[in-house]
């Protein structure tokens, strides 16, 4: 109803106004819920506090600020209430639905393609347990992060650690006061985040990384063809061919271990690791599908990069689908106009009122 009758300021407030005389009044809201009940949603839905947010062209303003409150409690809170997290990380992108608008060139806002029910939305990028869902570390993606590296994906990854992950190695962080990470994590993530650029810095900074690598990201110093560099169609051929080890190539920096795995089951793939394996060979690993007599039972090509990175990732796309199962959705009148704000985003509604003493009256 915004904007039909009244559509300045307070004009949805004027909808619990039941004076004499009144023609906002609006039984239909007033009975649904009360006036205080919309002001905790409306904090919920607004993000923000533009009281104490810092403003555009000042030290630590935020260009996601206005949407930041959701993720900012759900991650504090569960790394406050955890007595400690898991060393091994995943590491993935996740996008919710926004109609809103963002600044000019920031691209904080964008059309998403691929994502069934968002044609609009934001994205983040966001680490959790690997054998839990429990995110521990996030940032939005725009174009304004500093720039430590010319790739995005390298980049976002540098700017999480830096700013997210490493400070909950220490006991004394400002994060959430206590060290979560009783060593420095291992990552493991896709080939969008891979590089030789993000393996030199991991292996410097001393902590772990496991990710497929791009035929166009391969290392700078040895020669493509000793890797997966072409495209390989399936076909029965390709079904047919198998190396009787995978490729491996190794190079130390400084403590660090890094290891490039080359491996072909049904097409090319490129494991890249720091500090994350201390062995690769061939080995059948068993699949089973079905019960009774329907069982089948077949063996697959297995190696330790291939299964670390297996067994490691997915777990963002594991928290994607069972909020999508929730099929969690709420409308609000002040953006009723803008169409629907997503599952993803909606379900710090609940959130909201499990969490808020823990928020220490942020929200």
């Amino acid at each position: 109803m915004q904007g039909v009758r009244g559509g300045s300021k307070g004009g949805i407030l004027r909808r619990f106004d039941n004076n004499k005389g009144s023609k906002s009044y609006d039984p239909e809201i007033a009975k649904a819920f009360t006036k205080s009940r919309w002001l905790e949603l409306k904090r919920v839905v607004k993000l923000c506090n533009n009281t104490t947010a810092p403003k555009k062209g000042s030290n630590g303003y935020n260009l996601a600020y206005k949407c930041d409150l959701i993720f900012k409690t759900i991650v504090h809170n569960v790394n406050a209430l955890s007595l400690y997290a898991n060393p091994d990380q995943c590491c993935d992108e996740t996008t919710f639905g926004h109609e809103g608008h963002g600044e000019n060139d920031a691209g904080l806002l964008k059309l998403i393609k691929g994502k069934p029910g968002i044609t609009k939305g934001m994205q983040i990028v966001l680490t959790s347990d690997v054998d839990r869902i429990r995110p521990r570390a996030y940032i939005h993606r725009h174009k304004k992060h500093p720039v430590l590296f010319k790739k995005q994906g390298p980049n976002e990854i540098r700017v999480l650690y830096e700013t997210q992950l490493l400070p909950l190695c220490r006991p004394d962080n400002d994060l959430v006061g206590k060290a979560l990470f009783n060593e420095k994590p291992h990552i493991t993530m896709d080939n969008f985040f891979s590089g030789n650029e993000l393996m030199m810095y991991v292996a410097e900074e001393g902590f772990g990384a496991t990710m497929t690598c791009r035929r166009d990201r391969l290392p700078n110093d040895v020669p493509k063809n000793y890797f997966h560099h072409a495209k390989v169609e399936v076909n029965p051929r390709t079904k047919a061919t198998r190396f009787a080890q995978p490729i491996v190539a190794v190079k130390k920096h400084g403590q660090s271990v890094m290891v490039m795995t080359s491996f072909q089951s049904t097409s090319s793939c490129n494991v890249l690791s720091v500090n994350g394996i201390n062995g690769c060979e061939l080995y059948a690993h068993s699949k089973q599908r079905g019960r009774g007599k329907y069982k089948r039972e077949w063996a697959i090509e297995m190696n330790q990069a291939r299964e670390l990175y297996l067994n490691h990732y997915g777990a963002i796309d594991r928290m994607d689908h069972l909020l999508k199962n929730c099929s969690m959705n709420y409308h609000s009148w002040k953006y009723w106009h803008a169409g629907m704000i997503h599952g993803k985003a909606m379900a710090v509604v609940i959130a909201y009122d499990m969490c808020l003493e823990c928020c220490e009256g942020n929200l």
